[in-house]
């Protein structure tokens, strides 16, 4: 049974599923600077050590479902402050520290990784993280329906990674 099976049948049946919470609120509360433009993304390039460690605080904190954090490592987000070359690397750094968390924070399965991001080179950077690992993927801040259908039309016949 796949993850979005069994949130699904969670769901159904009323139960509750906690999901982690401001990333880049508890970044900034370790001292981890915002870039104007690239935002928390550049914690993903410069800090992985502390990103990871703030998802293990939320996954310690009862957490069953995080976000790896890749709100603006979009090239749209990136771009503007020199770093559109590096937009395949904060994703891949964000998964890790995400997947990292997972193996060390103490979590009990289930143990899932979601991922939600800004518009732009969406479906792009899922494939990085179905493989990266990332088992169930989505959106957040600033995406609509028709990132969602890139995601079920690029994604649909693609195995998460093992």
């Amino acid at each position: 049974m796949g993850v979005a099976e069994v949130i699904r049948g969670r769901l159904a049946d009323g139960e509750l599923v906690i999901i982690d919470g401001g990333m880049g609120s508890q970044l900034q509360a370790e001292g981890v600077p915002m870039d104007e433009v690239a935002w928390s993304a550049r914690a993903n390039l410069e800090q992985p050590d502390v990103v990871q460690r703030v998802h293990e605080a939320y996954i310690q904190a009862g957490a069953e479902v995080i976000i790896a954090i890749t709100f603006a490592a979009s090239r749209a987000g990136l771009e503007p402050a020199g770093l559109g070359g590096m937009v395949a690397d904060a994703n891949r750094g964000a998964m890790r520290a995400a997947l990292r968390a997972r193996e060390t924070g103490g979590w009990q399965p289930p143990n899932w990784v979601f991922d939600g991001l800004t518009p732009g080179e969406y479906l792009q950077q899922a494939i990085t993280w179905a493989e990266r690992g990332a088992q169930l993927i989505g959106g957040c801040c600033g995406t609509g329906p028709g990132h969602i259908r890139a995601l079920a039309d690029g994604l649909a016949r693609r195995p998460a990674a093992r």
